[in-house]
């Protein structure tokens, strides 16, 4: 029977954060963009973003920008950690919904 590593629990730990993170600052980098960039520029940027009604694309931007910050939030504050499963979730299907508006 291999043994486990005492440390490996760690490593797989620090690779989740890690994860978390780069997810979480993708999402909050792409919201702000979307919130705030004036949509001609934004359509150079993201051509879609020119097709749709900028209240859309400004709607898209704000469940971005929130959703990186939940996926986030509620584990470093460590109040209801459980909280950023549902969030990556519902982060994950307002992008899926809104993928599919906007190309579909």
């Amino acid at each position: 029977m291999p043994s486990v590593a005492p440390s490996s629990g760690r490593g797989v730990n620090v690779m989740l954060w890690i994860a978390q993170i780069l997810v979480s600052v993708t999402f909050i980098f792409s919201g702000y963009l979307k919130f705030t960039t004036p949509i001609p520029e934004l359509a150079k940027m993201i051509p879609w973003a020119g097709q749709l009604p900028m209240a859309f694309v400004r709607f898209i931007g704000l469940v971005d920008f929130t959703g990186g910050i939940g996926i986030l939030l509620p584990a470093l504050t460590r109040i209801k950690p459980r909280l950023t499963d549902a969030s990556a979730a519902a982060e994950f299907v307002g992008t899926v919904k809104g993928g599919a508006r906007a190309h579909g």
